[in-house]
Order: structure tokens, then sequence, then C-alpha cells
């Protein structure tokens, strides 16, 4: 739903098709409260690096996300911010 331009309308749609019961999983690209592009000018350039490289329109925040998909009339149940998961990333790239 990243790609899409309303993210509402586009877990409505997924809300619609599910079957009655079924549960829906995802992962969104999305900007934690972490993000303070005053304070750290180079959150910017990650986003705009995160934005470029996958295609995507703008990066929202995580609670307008959840938000969303509350809009939809999905229940949602657990959230988890990957970012917070060692991938072996490099320390100087980690949150």
């Amino acid at each position: 739903t990243c790609h899409a331009p309303d993210r509402t309308k586009c877990y409505s749609e997924i809300l619609r098709v599910l079957k009655p019961g079924a549960y829906f999983a995802c992962y969104e690209w999305c900007m934690t409260e972490k993000y303070d592009p005053v304070k750290h000018p180079h959150h910017l350039k990650l986003k705009k690096d995160i934005e470029e490289g996958n295609g995507l329109p703008d990066i929202c925040n995580t609670t307008d996300c959840w938000k969303a998909l509350q809009d939809a009339g999905f229940e949602p149940v657990y959230e988890k911010d990957l970012a917070e998961i060692s991938h072996g990333c490099p320390d100087k790239i980690q949150p």
C-alpha cells in the first residue's frame, strides 16, 4: 500500500475482498517517531533515497499508516519496527 496514493482506499479494497474472519498481514515503509530531519538532516536524505530506490511517492509516518488501517475498517493487532532488528547493516545507518 506504500505505492498507493490513498492508503485508506487501498486497505478498504483489501478488506472488501478478504474472506470473513481472515487475517491480513503486510509490511510498510514508514517513518517512525525517531524521524527528525531538523535535528538529524541525514534523515531526509535516507528517506529520499528509500523513496527513489523503491519508487515510493512519499513515506508516511507509522501513526498515519495505522490510522489508515483503522479508517478502512481493520482492527490492527500487531506492529513491529523492523529497523530495531539487526540485519547485518553497518552501525552508521542504524536508526
